[in-house]
């Protein structure tokens, strides 16, 4: 999968070329060609125009799942990595509070105590 994902991401600009232009294709082909006969088959076939609504929506649900899974991953790792860090905290307190642990450096004649 990460072969894959890496040839796309290699190729991205070739792909949505290409892409692009079968849909110019495929329009100039449909408006020459096909409009009088899709608009018989969408008047007269309704159930068909369903089935093909239905299809076209399932592949694209196909498609949201995949692209949301890869997202979710990359979320995943990030907060991963994320919580993988080592956390500091430093805070100033003037008085501190009853029972609390203080680490304290000061520099006395170039020592550290």
């Amino acid at each position: 999968m990460n072969k894959i994902k890496r040839l796309c991401k290699k190729y991205q600009q070739v792909i949505y070329t290409l892409f692009a232009v079968l849909v110019i294709i495929s329009v100039v082909y449909f408006a020459l060609h096909g409009f009088d006969s899709f608009v018989k088959w969408a008047t007269t076939d309704v159930g068909s125009v369903a089935d093909w609504a239905g299809s076209i929506g399932t592949i694209l649900a196909f498609v949201a799942v995949i692209w949301q899974q890869g997202r979710q991953e990359n979320i995943t790792r990030a907060v991963h990595i994320e919580e993988s860090r080592p956390r500091f905290s430093l805070t100033y307190t003037p008085k501190p509070v009853l029972k609390t642990r203080v680490l304290f450096w000061a520099m006395v004649e170039r020592q550290l105590i």
